[in-house]
């Protein structure tokens, strides 16, 4: 009503999306750096369970482009309208983490990590980084207050929130698992064509 209402000829288009993937993502760099920094054991709050809906960012660029593009993307899109962007599949944490592990070839198994603990771990670190402000205390995307408390929730589309989506651009959105994760190939271990052939090493090899 504050912007779309006034009278000013204008449309009002709010765009929201989902975690993106593509190169420097945070998402996938991300649980990318965990794998390697603990091997065999990522640790994650409540075991990961908690679901996204990840999306890629060319998708969200060709969202972006109709939008430009047309007044009105679609005969039932009203002339101010909220999109929420997501990808078509709903992955838990430990699941991108695993995904993340194949495309490197490398152990990709979880720590269940309760909450509490995680909690009280994170209140620690922002505390000590407060009391010492200098860089003693690594900072790490899913070690934050934020971080631990957005864990506890589900980061889905709602088809019941009046939002519009992809379908009303004419977009299918591509599902994650099928991706080429170039960003993430690219550190695999014994290099980025490693495992191409059957006859490649597994990882345990190298």
């Amino acid at each position: 009503e504050a912007f779309g209402g006034g009278g000013g000829g204008g449309e009002l288009v709010v765009v929201r999306t989902a975690a993106m993937v593509g190169t420097e993502d945070r998402l996938f760099n991300t649980i990318k750096y965990l794998i390697k920094g603990f091997p065999g054991a990522v640790p994650l709050v409540d075991g990961g369970a908690a679901r996204l809906q990840p999306v890629s960012v060319q998708d969200v660029a060709a969202a972006y482009r109709e939008l430009l593009l047309k007044a009105k993307p679609a005969p039932d899109a009203p002339p101010s309208a909220c999109y929420t962007l997501a990808g078509p599949a709903a992955l838990s944490m430990r699941e991108l983490v695993q995904l993340v592990g194949a495309t490197l070839r490398e152990e990709a198994s979880t720590v269940f990590v309760p909450y509490l603990a995680a909690k009280a771990a994170a209140l620690a670190r922002e505390a000590a980084t407060r009391a010492v402000p200098l860089p003693l205390f690594p900072a790490s995307p899913l070690l934050t207050v934020d971080a631990v408390e957005l864990s506890q929730v589900d980061l889905l589309r709602d088809p019941r929130d009046g939002t519009l989506g992809f379908e009303h651009l004419g977009i299918a959105p591509r599902p994650i698992e099928g991706m080429e994760l170039e960003h993430v190939r690219a550190s695999r271990l014994g290099g980025y064509g490693m495992g191409a052939n059957a006859s490649d090493p597994t990882p345990f090899e190298l």
